[in-house]
């Protein structure tokens, strides 16, 4: 073998094993153990700083840890292109409202002309943030989330790989959320699909797959506003096939904010133009507005309207209580939907609930009165 060659073949395996061990260190952050303190959780956050700093430094962006500046605090940057972009990272209980996001952006707009943020949420967005985000705003921040986190950790992904995928759909789309995965269900299973630089079809087995990946352009496509639904909406699918026996791919997309859904339907339309495409959304107590507003926004009479009042997680009665702190829950937050989706009662549901029985007809591809 050629030195040079020899040479890069040990230098990925030495990448590799970096971030194996990189994802034992967030294994060990992902799950509190019982009875974990608020100390505990304080350090958490600080062992979160140095695993992304070192995971950054493995794909060679020149990190720069927690840093304080007159007046502020900055919790890094990195290079990038041979541009420099700030860095905020937050493992918190519940989404991040916009006021958090909000202070981020008012550090990022007091530095040098055009600098950009990249603000990392293990925790996820509250709705309003990433809306308030996309209207009226100028835009010098690009969101990462758990799930986006996650996908840069897997060894042939990297941060790299994710960061100029949503770089680049910022610049030309505007989407400072754009969610890197996806997942796909079918009637063995589910799992993350990747999006973008690896293909529309391309897939990774991890935390949510049980069963073979989809391996072809979906058949039906939901679209959703956030992590939370789609863990729900997948769940929920996968119930549905499996129990009726159905041959079908679908695939639930986040969103990340309700402004977002036009924008993100046309991009899957493109990308897989012979799918069925339906989008699942919270009414936000205006069920009628939100529907003719969808409408209006979405490209064709084609695309499905689903709108659930006040929400989706309404479809789980008194078990919705179950999901209000999961923060020390040994199991997953998608395990934990995965088992509330299974006990559900879907023909009683969709018997009281329209919005869920016309989900049930989208994800069936049946008529009404054969469900």
């Amino acid at each position: 073998m050629h030195v040079g060659a020899f040479l890069l073949r040990s230098r990925r395996w030495d990448k590799d094993e970096q971030m194996q061990d990189l994802k034992q260190k967030y294994d060990a952050l992902k799950y509190p153990p019982s009875g974990a303190s608020a100390g505990w959780f304080r350090e958490r956050g600080r062992r979160f700083e140095c695993l992304l700093s070192d995971l950054l430094r493995r794909d060679e962006l020149d990190p720069r840890t927690s840093y304080h500046p007159e007046g502020e605090e900055i919790d890094g940057s990195f290079v990038f292109a041979e541009r420099v972009f700030l860095i905020e990272a937050k493992w918190h209980k519940e989404p991040l409202p916009a006021s958090k996001v909000y202070e981020f952006k008012g550090k990022v707009d007091g530095k040098l002309f055009g600098t950009l943020g990249v603000f990392i949420s293990m925790s996820g967005y509250s709705k309003e943030a990433h809306d308030a985000l996309r209207v009226g705003k100028a835009l010098n921040i690009i969101l990462f989330n758990q799930q986006d986190f996650e996908a840069a950790l897997e060894p042939r992904i990297g941060f790299v790989t994710v960061f100029r995928s949503k770089l680049r759909k910022a610049a030309e789309e505007g989407d400072v959320s754009y969610s890197f995965t996806s997942v796909d269900v079918n009637a063995n299973g589910m799992s993350i699909a990747i999006a973008d630089q690896l293909s529309m079809t391309d897939t990774i087995a991890v935390e949510l797959a049980p069963g073979p990946p989809v391996s072809a352009p979906p058949d039906l496509i939901i679209v959703c506003e956030g992590r939370s639904d789609e863990l729900l909406l997948s769940s929920i699918a996968h119930r549905v096939l499996q129990d009726r026996n159905i041959d079908r791919k679908i695939r639930v997309v986040v969103a990340n904010g309700k402004y977002n859904i036009p924008l993100v339907v046309r991009r899957m339309l493109q990308e897989a133009p012979n799918s069925k495409c339906v989008v699942v959304v919270d009414s936000d107590g205006d069920v009628e507005g939100t529907a003719e507003w969808l409408k209006r926004e979405l490209p064709g009479p084609g695309v499905n309207v689903i709108v659930a009042d006040p929400d989706m997680e309404g479809w789980l009665g008194a078990d919705r209580e179950g999901f209000r702190n999961l923060e020390h829950a040994k199991e997953s937050r998608f395990a934990l939907y995965a088992k509330f989706a299974k006990y559900l009662d879907l023909k009683q549901l969709a018997e009281r609930n329209d919005a869920f029985r016309r989900l049930l007809q989208v994800l069936s591809d049946r008529p009404l009165h054969k469900l």
